[in-house]
């Protein structure tokens, strides 16, 4: 099973151990119900990233690209975790030589690391902005022959065959008007503010309903005479 099929409560106990027994040991020191406090971490997590998932979703994004987040996601729970693991509390441990200046120190780190993740989760849209501008300039760069991007431009709008984004993509020089934008919906084109561009999955249907909207807006505007 691929990561992006893998359930994501799997992919996140994957990093920690494998199980919610194993994960649980993180509060060990820290709490009286370790279990229960591995399972809302975990519940927690996995509804922040479902949450993010449909923002970019919204936005446009892949499922490449969707999943290229997780993994940074995955990477930064699992650190901020392991740095709570570290820590201790004396309620839990004991206040007999309880080490406050080192776990004062381990506690900084763990909010250093909630910081990076919550960063992460906060800069979600403008991650997408930046990776689809790394790939628009790849594209921009790579040869037209090879066939990983094809462009034409009637009267100042544009269409793309993005193949590997796997979107045809409508960029309009402004707004398009109502009537417009109603046309692109019912044709199944979605707004991606991340590219600037009306999109859909790139397939033949998409090319043909691409062609009837750059058809009946060029009528409507007298392009055509």
């Amino acid at each position: 099973m691929s990561a992006q099929h893998t359930p994501l409560r799997d992919r996140l106990l994957a990093r920690v151990g494998g199980s919610v027994e194993a994960f649980a040991g993180n509060w060990n020191w820290r709490s009286h119900s370790p279990r229960v406090r591995a399972e809302q971490s975990l519940a927690d997590a996995e509804r922040e990233i479902n949450d993010v998932l449909a923002e970019l979703s919204a936005d446009g994004a892949t499922p490449e690209q969707a999943d290229s987040w997780i993994e940074r996601y995955l990477d930064k729970w699992a650190a901020y975790e392991a740095a709570g693991a570290r820590t201790a509390n004396p309620m839990i441990t004991g206040p007999a030589n309880f080490p406050v200046e080192r776990n004062r120190k381990l506690l900084a780190t763990e909010m250093r690391r909630y910081d990076e993740l919550s960063q992460h989760v906060k800069g979600a849209g403008a991650w997408l902005r930046r990776q689809n501008r790394i790939a628009q300039a790849k594209l921009a760069a790579s040869d037209e022959n090879s066939g990983a991007f094809k462009s034409v431009e009637v009267d100042g709008v544009r269409v793309v065959e993005n193949t590997e984004m796997d979107r045809i993509q409508i960029f309009f020089p402004g707004k398009p008007a109502p009537d417009e934008i109603a046309l692109l919906k019912g044709r199944s084109f979605k707004w991606a503010p991340s590219i600037g561009a009306w999109q859909r999955q790139l397939t033949d249907n998409a090319r043909r309903a691409t062609q009837q909207v750059l058809t009946a807006i060029t009528k409507a505007e007298g392009r055509d005479q």
